[in-house]
């Protein structure tokens, strides 16, 4: 088996530009045409870019709340405004960051991100990212012809590891996640609890060429890599608090029925 990454430089994408005719252009001019089964993997801040997912700091006044945990963690009021506004909720804050739920992923900040912003404005990440990702999608398989997933990527952190690696914020097109249960391990023994997050690993795989500052390269094309093309939205992906392993025994400890 072998899975081949392939960065895409592209120019800065402005507001309201079109993702797929800037991705089908930076395919074009690297000379990388698109094969049935690759994941297109696109950076969240160019999505959230072209969509209009952007704050002006100045537009926005912090509430009370935001005062107070900007003292707790050093950040602007008004950007710790728009965290709260953007997450389902906040569950602890440290210096620099507020650790947050938003829809199914436990995030810092909410998604929410001044690097590789405009100055005086914050990024967001994209309302319901999985449809974002199947229009995307369908918009690259109606150009090219090829039957392709999109993969919408952030980068993010594993707990007690420095630096970052790749999220996925949004997909479609492929299974995001491969059951192991009922099937036997190396020495015979069935598997009763094992699932693969295919989609992080992809994500952070598209992560290690993306980068984290002005590399220029917001689309990564992953080739041949162990997932089944669909032509859906992901489905399975997400448990609750109670059933995680590492968020579960923080929210609910002391409350064995969860």
């Amino acid at each position: 088996m072998r899975v081949e990454l392939i960065a895409l430089r592209s120019r800065p994408i402005g507001r309201g530009e079109d993702l797929v005719e800037a991705f089908v252009s930076a395919a074009r001019e690297a000379g990388v045409p698109l094969l049935d089964g690759d994941i297109v993997a696109i950076s969240v801040k160019v999505v959230s870019t072209s969509m209009g997912a952007v704050r002006r700091l100045s537009d926005v006044s912090p509430s009370s709340a935001a005062a107070s945990l900007s003292a707790e963690t050093s950040l602007d009021p008004r950007f710790v405004e728009l965290i709260l506004r953007e997450s389902d909720a906040v569950l602890g804050a440290c210096r620099g960051s507020l650790l947050t739920l938003k829809g199914s992923q436990l995030v810092p900040n909410a998604g929410a991100d001044l690097k590789n912003s405009l100055e005086g404005f914050a990024s967001l990440w994209p309302r319901d990212p999985d449809l974002v990702a199947w229009r995307i999608m369908m918009g690259i398989r109606g150009a090219t012809g090829r039957r392709v997933g999109v993969l919408i990527v952030d980068s993010g952190l594993r707990p007690l590891r420095r630096g970052t690696s790749g999220v996925a914020v949004g997909s479609a097109g492929f299974n995001p996640v491969r059951s192991y249960v009922g099937l036997r391990d190396l020495y015979g023994r069935v598997i009763t609890m094992t699932s693969h997050n295919l989609e992080d690993d992809l994500a952070s795989a598209a992560h290690l060429l993306m980068g984290e500052g002005a590399e220029g390269t917001p689309f990564v094309v992953i080739r041949g890599a162990p997932v089944e093309i669909t032509d859906g939205l992901p489905a399975g992906r997400s448990i609750t608090p109670s059933r995680c392993f590492l968020v579960g025994p923080l929210i609910f400890r002391g409350d064995p029925g969860g």
